[in-house]
């Protein structure tokens, strides 16, 4: 990669074939951008999705303990013992379900806010959309690239234009 033509000639002929190539670069550039944001809207619902299943277990389980706790409790001989323990562990998930609320809420918040300010939805093919890790990187590469060598040869003309 030249970036910094050295005769005035082959810096203008240089961005005229770099802006010949703009139309390309910009297509390019619109695929990584909305790969990126397949990723991080599939990225977004795997977190949620992973919580919300611990948030409904969680949820389940304790309530699940709620019913056997009221079972125990109008039983006329209880089982101490297992009472303590249904106690004790509807006190551990209750606890734990107010420690994880807040990731919860969150993911949650960060998926409904990627949904409304972006372009893509869940029904969109999101891995699809989001390349694979090679092809990204390439695409992201070669868009980089373009951008570099264009901001380059751009300053060297407009350096020559001035002398």
């Amino acid at each position: 990669m030249e970036t910094k033509p050295s005769s005035e000639d082959e810096a203008f002929t240089r961005l005229e074939e770099l802006l010949a190539q703009l139309p390309a670069m910009e297509k390019n550039g619109e695929r990584l951008a909305t790969a990126r944001e397949a990723r991080a809207l599939r990225d977004l619902q795997n977190i949620s999705s992973a919580l919300t299943k611990e948030w409904e277990q969680l949820n389940a389980e304790c309530q699940d303990l709620r019913i056997e706790e009221r079972s125990l409790r109008e039983e006329s001989k209880v089982d101490t013992k297992r009472y303590a323990t249904v106690i004790a562990k509807i006190r551990y998930l209750s606890e734990l379900i107010a420690v994880r609320q807040a990731p919860y809420t969150r993911a949650r918040k960060a998926l409904e806010d990627a949904l409304e300010t972006g372009t893509l939805t869940l029904d969109s093919p999101l891995d699809t959309l989001a390349l694979s890790d090679e092809t990204f990187d390439g695409l992201e590469k070669l868009v980089t690239h373009y951008q570099q060598e264009y901001v380059a040869v751009l300053a060297r003309c407009e350096e020559l234009a001035a002398e």
